[in-house]
Order: C-alpha cells, then sequence, then structure tokens
C-alpha cells in the first residue's frame, strides 16, 4: 500500500512537472507571439525568454513616452485652439461633442443672439460629421445688433470619417466697419456733389451774363462753393492723419495758454455773429498730450457753437478738474440739440441742423474729430443738451503725472 501511494506521489510531481514546463512553454511562445507583433520589422523573434521579456519592457516604455507625447501635442493643440478669437466645436465620428474653446461658448452665450447660434452651432456638427459642409449667417437685428458665421467642417484621415467641426465668427464688428464704409462713401459722394453741382450752374448762368454786377455775385458764389469744398477736403485730410497716428505725442502744454489760442482763431467768427465769447481761468494747470489735437478739438467745439448759437447769446470755454481727469469745457446757449440726436452727432457728415450748417460753411466732420482726439488721448467726450437752453460739451482727457 505503500508503494503505491509513493508511485502515485511520483506520477502527480511528474505530471506537475510535465504541466509546468509546457505552461512555462505556452507563457513563453505567448510573450514571444506579443514580442513578434510590436517588432517593427514583423520578422521572426529568436532570442530567448529573457530577451523576450527585455525587448517587451523597452517596448512598453517606448508606448508609455509615446503616450505622454500625445497627451502634450493633445494640450498644445487644444490650447492652441482656446487662444483663437474664432469659436471651434469639435465632434467625433458619432456626433458626441469633445471639445469647444472659449470662445464658442462666448459665441453661445451672448444675449441676446446665443439661442440663434446655439442652435447653429448643433444643426452644423450634424452635419459636419455626416459629411456636408455648409456655411451659414446669422443676424440679430438688436438692439444690439450683431452677426455671425458659422460654418461646418468634415474630418476625415483621406479613408474614412473622424467626426466634424464648426466654427463660429463674430462679424459684428466687421458688418458695422463696412457699413460704416459704406456710409462715408456714401455721405462723401452727396456732400460734395452739392457744392460741385451749385459750381457749374453758376458756371452756366455766369457765362451769358452780361451785367458785370451780377456777375461778380456769381463769382462771390462760386467762390464760396469752392471754399466749402476746400474746407471739407481739409477736415477730411485732418480726420485721416488723427486716425492714423499709432502713438499720440506727449506735449507738456500751459492750459491757460491752450484755452487762449483756441479762442483767438475763432474770434472772427464770434464778431461777425455777435456772439460773446467768455474764456474762464483753467483748473488744471499743465495737461500733457497732442496740443495740436487738442487745439484743433477745441477749436472745432468753439466753431460748433457759434454756428449753433443766436447772435446776443454767449458761449463759455474753461478747464474743470476732476479726479485725474482734466475737463476742457464748451458750453453754449444756442438752440440745443434734441435727445433723439445726441448719441449720433459725433459720426461723420451727421448733422443735427443742415440747413444752418450749410449756411454756416459746416462740414459734417468737426465733432467727429474731436472724438477721435480724445480716443487718441484715452479719453471721451461727452455732451449734455436741451433743445432751447444750448450745449455743454466735456472733452475730458487724462491727466498723466500732473495735478492741478
Amino acid at each position: 500500500m505503500t508503494l503505491v501511494l509513493i508511485a502515485a506521489l511520483v506520477v502527480a510531481l511528474v505530471a506537475l512537472g510535465v504541466w509546468t514546463v509546457l505552461s512555462r512553454r505556452r507563457t513563453a511562445e505567448r510573450i514571444v507571439a506579443i514580442v513578434q507583433s510590436f517588432d517593427e520589422d514583423g520578422g521572426p523573434f529568436t532570442g530567448d525568454l529573457d530577451q523576450a521579456l527585455r525587448h517587451l519592457e523597452g517596448t512598453a516604455e517606448r508606448s508609455r513616452i509615446r503616450i505622454k507625447q500625445i497627451k502634450a501635442e493633445s494640450h498644445r493643440y487644444r490650447s492652441a485652439l482656446s487662444e483663437l478669437r474664432t469659436g471651434v466645436v469639435l465632434a467625433d465620428h458619432e456626433g458626441n461633442e469633445v471639445f469647444r474653446n472659449a470662445a464658442a461658448d462666448a459665441a453661445s452665450v451672448s444675449a441676446p443672439s446665443r439661442a440663434l447660434v446655439a442652435a447653429a452651432v448643433r444643426e452644423k456638427l450634424a452635419a459636419a460629421v455626416r459629411g456636408t459642409e455648409v456655411e451659414k449667417k446669422i443676424t440679430h437685428v438688436g438692439p444690439p445688433a450683431s452677426s455671425f458665421e458659422v460654418r461646418s467642417v468634415s474630418l476625415t484621415d483621406g479613408q474614412m470619417p473622424l467626426g466634424g467641426m464648426v466654427t463660429v465668427r463674430d462679424t459684428t464688428s466687421t458688418e458695422r466697419l463696412e457699413q460704416m464704409r459704406r456710409d462715408f462713401v456714401a455721405n462723401l459722394g452727396h456732400e460734395l456733389r452739392t457744392p460741385v453741382g451749385a459750381i457749374g450752374l453758376l458756371a452756366e448762368t455766369m457765362e451769358g451774363e452780361p451785367d458785370a454786377d451780377i456777375r461778380s455775385r456769381l463769382l462771390r458764389r462760386i467762390m464760396s462753393e469752392t471754399d466749402r469744398i476746400g474746407a471739407m477736403l481739409e477736415d477730411l485730410l485732418a480726420l485721416s492723419r488723427i486716425e492714423s497716428v499709432s502713438e499720440t505725442r506727449s506735449d507738456e502744454m500751459d492750459v491757460d495758454a491752450l484755452l487762449a489760442e483756441a479762442t483767438l482763431r475763432v474770434a472772427h467768427l464770434f464778431a461777425a455773429g455777435g456772439i460773446e465769447l467768455i474764456r474762464h481761468p483753467s483748473e488744471v494747470a499743465v495737461l500733457t498730450g497732442d496740443r495740436d489735437q487738442l487745439l484743433r478739438a477745441l477749436t472745432n467745439l468753439l466753431e460748433n457753437a457759434a454756428k449753433y448759437s443766436d447772435p446776443g447769446s454767449s458761449v463759455e470755454i474753461g478747464c474743470e478738474a476732476g479726479d485725474d481727469i482734466a475737463d476742457l469745457v464748451v458750453a453754449d446757449h444756442g438752440i440745443g440739440i434734441p435727445a433723439t440726436e445726441l448719441t449720433r452727432i459725433f459720426e461723420r457728415f451727421y448733422r443735427v441742423d443742415r440747413a444752418r450748417d450749410r449756411a454756416t460753411g459746416g462740414t459734417g466732420l468737426g465733432l467727429s474729430i474731436v472724438r477721435h482726439v480724445a480716443l487718441n488721448h484715452g479719453g471721451e467726450v461727452g455732451v449734455s443738451s436741451r433743445e432751447g437752453a444750448g450745449s455743454v460739451f466735456r472733452l475730458r482727457i487724462p491727466l498723466r503725472g500732473h495735478r492741478p
């Protein structure tokens, strides 16, 4: 009985040994097969098990490094897309959204157009995943008016679809600038057509006029219209120069001297119109900025006040001190400005009273120049007015290191 147990135990141990050898062989074969699957040349692996394990460990390390590189590249791409001003939304091949940058978020949540943009993004993203590339313009009349351009793009690797992308571009500023350009060209054409047409008509009348006195009056009218065109062109050039300034000069100037020179330049207009011009002492001693631009802005404000003031009235000019701000103030007691017109008076060629402005030789560009001078100095221009009671214009210029 004992011998039988011993024999059985030996057989079991032999079987276990055989099973272990076979198991190790199968494990080695599996490891070799895995190594061969990772081998770049695809050829048979001839090394032993230790070599196979080392090879496998090296492959795992290279894979880990590659995964880290892919993650870094993905982070770079996401960071780059996040910095774009154009909104970008990405979806996988099943249509699931996988990425959305900040610009796309802003376009989709900015009231009041958010619902329109969000719906368009969903629609175009689905179209992109299906392989359809389309473009759509979204316009919201406002207020405030806004417009967006939504475009879908299909993503493939040349053989199979990878997903889709939608871009969202805010075109509000671009379209506003384009509309301003069209309005400017149209207004300029209209403004020039009137004096040019008048000159042609006056010249035609003058050609066959035998009376010397009448010809003299017609000639004076022609010269007046010519001066009007010249003034308009001069204002256009001045506006162009002020708009194109990349860096505003930093002249230190005596504010009282600046006010005095501005009043001297327009003294003849006030004398001819019977309007009193009052200059108050400045509350600010020294101002830093572009002296020529500020002088031009004050002159324009005074000319504007003279045009819209009646004989016997008065216009005041001065400089008030605020918190780190110098307020260059021009106040008149003229016809005033309707409340509905206040938001538009700084537009090019805009006039509250066209008949009065033409009669006084206005170009419609003076207040637009004032606004750009304020912007160049990091300031602003504002107006308060009441019809029949006059207007107060404030050109607010930041003080640069100088106290009143």
